[in-house]
């Protein structure tokens, strides 16, 4: 019995060791917790559990000292933070060089090893507070354990707002395919879901890290152009940067990532745009049902804004500007597109012009024929965008993201996520000139949406070149259209119009949107809308009273030495709508607007046209079915008022010149301004004359046609000039 007695107690003894050491160990708590104040964020620095491999890290502030579990509870929680979050897995994961990275609480001052980071907007200049951190790792519940001076702060920290700043995380690094010495400086920021005044929301968590990429290819204080490049889906803003050598430029490359390792083992992206404000981004998956109430926050996009805000208020400063603010270039590919036209829809006079590779225009598009479409039902595309955005055939939820800048008024997420509403939309305001071109048979983004886009561009006038051939969404089978040239984007600026061009008689043939059967499209296999179409940058005229530009035809040579169209034309026909008028605009409504087009110095074209509104927006005046050639034309459109008939007909020279006549068709009102008594001719501005008996014409065909004439009245054998507008 003795024996047996002792064996029990030993056995208890050691019981109630393991049970003490385990207690031990899971009420271990971070150490060394600090917490300084620098550029308008608190920076809560500590030393991990050594144990720990899972799990998150919990941070708090309390205007009183934490001093015990009690005063844990009771404090403000600030957010969470994985347990390996020193580590910046994004950046080891872009760079792929076999070293591990860490977040930066400085320019080129990292963390340590076993370190950790959480980083907290200042909300209330001059308030004071103690930090603490807490972690459940072993335990079922929550740890509330406190340890002062190891997981809290013993001294109170005064909060300081300041302007918000990005760190340089890595210099001088090379990146794919860059060429004539280029490297890459790394900036990295942090953001949550607490904003300040000039800092956004950018995520519904507490912390998360961000990066982006510039190459400053040019000099600092060189007014240099700036190309913007935004990844695909799966991409980076490191291995998908701008690899062309542009000279004098900055090419600055963004990054959409957040850590859903749940629905992509590396993390996913965001479409550019955000999502709904409900996501758990740490545990969504590809089973995450679709949200069907809450606010699609545009995280992300307001993110973006505020770098290259950031990057301009660090680089363009009163002792020279580095970057050129007029001309800024939006690149994007696949997924990326999706910054160019939202940043084109949302932010157009920011952005001088955008160019787009494989886009998707519209996720509220209909099933296409082609069963492998990946926006289809069931289809991979669309399962991921519904997790963020809610079903597009349920829902349309709103975004925070306004319809006018500083309006009360939100865009529903499936219409901003639908280029034919947006173009429709903006159709009154000059967008940045925009390129694409997409494929025919690429199965991701699908081809038959794009039959309704073309449809917008045309309708809106909305311009641009719009090239297809029949690639695939990735490799290189089908393309003919050549690599896009990033310098031609040099010739556009925000301060300088362009001739919008629709409805050209050498666009191609897309072909219909409901061809069912392989391979599921018809028309041009290859081909462009407006394409064919250019303009002269150094004839450019856009004052108060006279728009001009010599235009002309062309043919493209795509990659197999064929050209696009095969023979070009004597003439062709192509409305023009004038964009981004800097002086030629704001007339009053019903302004009568002459256009006239010259060929070798012959007028072969003319009419009249009147400043529409809607409601209290100017239209963008827009001339129909002008004549292009291709050794070029002058096309030009003044106020009628202005115009002045000296120097169109040989020996006009009279005081009474400025005088003009508008006739809309009532012939008691032309009799009477000439006088019944009086003898007139009738001229047009090249100088012949016109046979009078058009002007009382009742037949519609014979009718004269609008335009800019000049009416020599003689009365008393006394001849005067008049302008004569027919509108």
């Amino acid at each position: 019995m003795r024996r047996r007695s002792l064996h029990l107690k030993k056995a208890t003894t050691l019981s109630a060791l393991f049970l003490c050491l385990s207690q031990i160990c899971i009420s271990q708590t971070v150490t060394n917790l600090g917490a300084i104040s620098q550029h308008g964020q608190v920076f809560i620095r500590w030393n991990n559990i050594g144990a720990v491999d899972s799990g998150f890290y919990y941070v708090y502030k309390s205007p009183v000292e934490i001093s015990d579990s009690n005063v844990l509870k009771t404090a403000q929680y600030l957010g969470r933070v994985p347990y390996n979050f020193g580590t910046d897995t994004r950046l080891t994961t872009v760079l792929n060089d076999n070293t591990t990275h860490y977040l930066v609480t400085d320019d080129l001052t990292p963390l340590a090893s076993d370190e950790n980071l959480f980083v907290q907007n200042v909300q209330l200049d001059g308030a004071k507070f103690y930090y603490a951190v807490r972690c459940d790792y072993g335990h079922t519940g929550p740890n509330w354990m406190v340890t002062p001076g190891g997981n809290t702060t013993l001294n109170k920290l005064k909060e300081v707002s300041a302007p918000i700043q990005a760190y340089l995380q890595a210099s001088n690094v090379a990146f794919p395919g860059s060429t004539e010495g280029e490297k890459m400086d790394i900036y990295i920021h942090y953001g949550g879901k607490p904003s300040t005044a000039d800092y956004p929301s950018m995520t519904n968590e507490g912390c998360l890290p961000f990066h982006f990429g510039i190459v400053k290819t040019g000099p600092v204080g060189g007014s240099n152009v700036c190309y913007l490049k935004f990844h695909g889906g799966g991409g980076d803003f490191y291995n998908n940067s701008i690899a062309t050598h542009v000279d004098q430029s900055w090419k600055i490359s963004f990054d959409d990532w957040i850590p859903a390792t749940g629905i992509d083992p590396g993390g996913t992206n965001t479409r550019w745009l955000g999502y709904v404000e409900s996501l758990n981004i740490y545990k969504a998956d590809g089973q995450s049902l679709p949200p069907v109430s809450g606010v699609v926050r545009g995280y992300t996009l307001a993110r973006v804004n505020w770098e290259l805000d950031w990057i301009l208020s660090k680089w363009n400063t009163p002792g020279g500007l580095t970057i050129d603010t007029n001309r800024m270039y939006l690149v994007g590919a696949s997924q990326g597109c999706a910054a160019v036209l939202l940043l084109s829809m949302i932010t157009p006079w920011k952005f001088a012009a955008g160019n787009m590779t494989v886009p998707k225009y519209d996720l509220t598009a209909p099933e296409d024929a082609n069963p492998d479409c990946k926006f289809n039902e069931g289809g991979s595309a669309v399962k991921q965008t519904r997790i963020f955005f809610g079903d597009e055939n349920i829902t349309n939820l709103y975004t925070d993201i306004p319809i006018l800048p500083g309006g009360n008024n939100y865009f529903r997420i499936y219409d901003l996520a639908n280029s034919n509403y947006t173009l429709q939309l903006r159709k009154n305001i000059s967008l940045p000139f925009l390129s694409a071109v997409n494929g025919k048979n690429d199965d991701y983004t699908c081809w038959q949406e794009k039959i309704a886009f073309y449809n917008s561009v045309q309708t809106t006038n909305a311009g641009g070149i719009w090239e297809w051939d029949l690639r695939k969404h990735n490799g290189t089978e089908g393309i003919l259209w050549g690599s896009f040239n990033l310098a031609s984007m040099k010739r556009f600026s925000i301060h300088v119009s362009y001739p919008a061009f629709s409805n050209t008689s050498l666009d191609n043939n897309p072909g219909d949107a409901t061809v069912t059967s392989p391979p599921y499209y018809d028309g041009d296999d290859v081909g462009s809308l407006h394409g064919s179409v250019d303009w002269v940058d150094s004839s450019l005229v856009d004052s108060s009273y006279l728009w001009q530009v010599q235009i002309h035809t062309l043919q493209n040579i795509l990659e197999d030495g064929s050209r696009i169209p095969a023979v070009l034309p004597e003439s062709a026909v192509t409305d023009i709508t004038v964009r981004r008028a800097q002086q030629f605009r704001n007339f009053p409504a019903g302004t009568s607007l002459c256009w006239m087009n010259f060929y070798h110095g012959k007028l072969i074209q003319s009419g009249t046209v009147l400043q529409q509104y809607e409601d209290t927006v100017p239209v963008p005046v827009t001339i129909k079915k002008v004549k292009v050639y291709p050794d070029g034309n002058l096309f030009r459109i003044m106020r009628c008022d202005s115009i002045q008939p000296t120097g169109l007909l040989p020996g006009l020279r009279d005081e009474h010149h400025e005088n003009s006549f508008h006739y809309s068709g009532d012939q008691n009102d032309f009799h009477r301004f000439t006088g019944s008594d009086n003898s007139w001719h009738l001229y047009n501005a090249a100088g012949k004359e016109v046979n009078c008996q058009l002007i009382f014409a009742t037949d519609e065909s014979e009718l004269l046609a609008p335009g800019i004439y000049v009416l020599k009245v003689i009365s008393k054998g006394e001849p005067r000039y008049y302008k004569f507008i027919k509108t």
